[in-house]
């Protein structure tokens, strides 16, 4: 993807240019689509989302469900969302995260990327929807730990669009504890 194409979609989508990256976020011609590589709990991919220029979404064909997994180091607190655009958004901030497809999907790589990698906390971060609300629930106990937290607007990536910082959003596991 070139850089200017990659550029826009950050300012559209209000991110950081370098978290797309992190992503590895790309265009594809036959789609017209931005792509965002879904992977499994060991990071090899094993579908693409795609983001058509009007907001749809959609997978390119033959494509499994799968996590969105930013390159990053630090690994002992681990944020979870859902979908690309708030991973995204939290990577921005400096924060170990990782995507799910869905509100409800990726329970078994989830499970599978935590074995491996052994995160201290878990926080698991609900979109302010019922659906949002209930998949999240409902992980927290597929996994047994963690805690969910909910942005006071539509979803994190809305939230860090309209200026909420990293100390904003580690606000939301103060009353929780992590």
């Amino acid at each position: 993807m070139h850089h200017s194409m990659r550029e826009a979609l950050a300012s559209e989508l209000g991110l950081r240019h370098d978290s797309l990256i992190a992503l590895g976020v790309g265009y594809s011609r036959e789609h017209e689509a931005y792509t965002f590589p879904m992977r499994m709990a060991n990071s090899k991919i094993c579908g693409i989302r795609l983001r058509g220029f009007d907001g749809s979404k959609r997978a390119v064909k033959g494509s499994r469900a799968g996590l969105f997994i930013p390159r990053q180091t630090q690994r002992m607190n681990l944020w979870i969302c859902e979908g690309p655009t708030d991973t995204a958004a939290l990577h921005g901030l400096g924060l170990c995260v990782i995507g799910r497809d869905s509100c409800t999907g990726g329970r078994e790589d989830i499970a599978l990327y935590i074995k491996r990698h052994h995160p201290t906390n878990i926080v698991i971060v609900a979109d302010h929807d019922e659906p949002g609300q209930r998949g999240a629930a409902k992980l927290r106990e597929y996994l047994g730990r963690g805690r969910v937290v909910t942005p006071p607007c539509g979803d994190v990536r809305e939230w860090v669009g309209g200026g909420a910082t990293r100390q904003d959003v580690m606000g939301l596991i103060e009353g929780v504890g992590v």
